[in-house]
C-alpha cells in the first residue's frame, strides 16, 4: 500500500485519476487505490457531503448579483478566508477517517483544478456570467465562469447548456427575472 501511495503522490500531475462521481461518491478506482473499506468509504463520503454543504452556504452568502439585463445576469462571489478553515476541517476529517497518507493522496486529486466541487475553497474571487436567448419558446443558456487568483491570474471556463442550466447556475437565476 505504501509503495502504491508513494507512486501516485510522485506522479500525480502526469495522469488523470477519476476521484469522485457527480454525487460526491468515491469512484471505485479511487477506493481501490486507497484500499478503502466500505465503512471508510461511507465516512469519507459523509464528510465530503458535509463540507460541500458548508461550502455551498459560504458561496451563497458571498454571491451577489452584479449586473442584469433583459437576457443576461452577472454574479460575483468574493473570496472568503473562512474557506481555508473549511478546507482544514475537511483535511482533518479525512485524515481521521482513513489516515494522513491516504487522505493526502485523495485530497491531491480532489483539490486540483479538475474538481470544481472542492477546488479553490473560496480563496479566489469568482465571476459568473449567464446569458440566454429564447428559441421556439425555450431559453438556450450559455455561461462563463472566471476565477481571479490571489496572484492576479484569471482562469476561465465557459459552456453552453441548452434549455437548462447546471444546478449551481440555475440557483443563481432563481428570484431574478430570468426565463
Amino acid at each position: 500500500m505504501a509503495d502504491r501511495l508513494a507512486f501516485f503522490k510522485k506522479y500525480h500531475g502526469q495522469f488523470y485519476m477519476s476521484t469522485l462521481d457527480g454525487n460526491l461518491k468515491v469512484t471505485p478506482e479511487m477506493a481501490e487505490l486507497l484500499g478503502l473499506s466500505k465503512d471508510e468509504q461511507q465516512a469519507v463520503e459523509q464528510h465530503l457531503a458535509e463540507i460541500k454543504s458548508e461550502m455551498d452556504k459560504l458561496e451563497d452568502d458571498n454571491t451577489v448579483l452584479a449586473k442584469q439585463t433583459a437576457n443576461s445576469a452577472s454574479f460575483e462571489t468574493a473570496a472568503d478566508p473562512q474557506g481555508k478553515t473549511i478546507k482544514a476541517q475537511l483535511d482533518s476529517l479525512l485524515s481521521s477517517d482513513i489516515s494522513d497518507e491516504r487522505a493526502e493522496v485523495l485530497t491531491s486529486y480532489i483539490y486540483d483544478g479538475s474538481s470544481n466541487t472542492f477546488s479553490g475553497f473560496a480563496e479566489r474571487k469568482r465571476e459568473i456570467e449567464i446569458s440566454w436567448t429564447v428559441q421556439n419558446s425555450k431559453p438556450l443558456y450559455t455561461y462563463k465562469e472566471s476565477y481571479l487568483g490571489p496572484d492576479g491570474n484569471v482562469n476561465n471556463s465557459s459552456g453552453s447548456s441548452g434549455d437548462s442550466l447546471p444546478s449551481q447556475y440555475q440557483k443563481l437565476l432563481q428570484g431574478n427575472s430570468a426565463p
